[in-house]
């Protein structure tokens, strides 16, 4: 039981490191769920007090991962 709070957690293979950042996948998916987050390029995690949008991660998730390969 996570007192109806939202974690996240992210982790990123160290050879996809340079084109995919955890810590900047994380705060894009943070605002989601309402909170913040934060980490390395291989593992970050956030937490929202916000889960009425839970579904809509995997879709958001996706876009944010290819934003990401787009800058790199």
């Amino acid at each position: 039981d996570n007192d109806g709070k939202a974690a996240l957690t992210v982790a990123i293979t160290r050879d996809l490191t340079d084109r995919v950042h955890a810590g900047k996948l994380i705060n894009a998916l943070a605002p989601i769920v309402g909170g913040r987050g934060g980490g390395r390029p291989d593992f970050a995690q956030a937490g929202g007090k916000q889960t009425a949008r839970l579904a809509e991660l995997p879709t958001e998730t996706h876009k944010a991962v290819e934003k990401l390969l787009a800058d790199s």
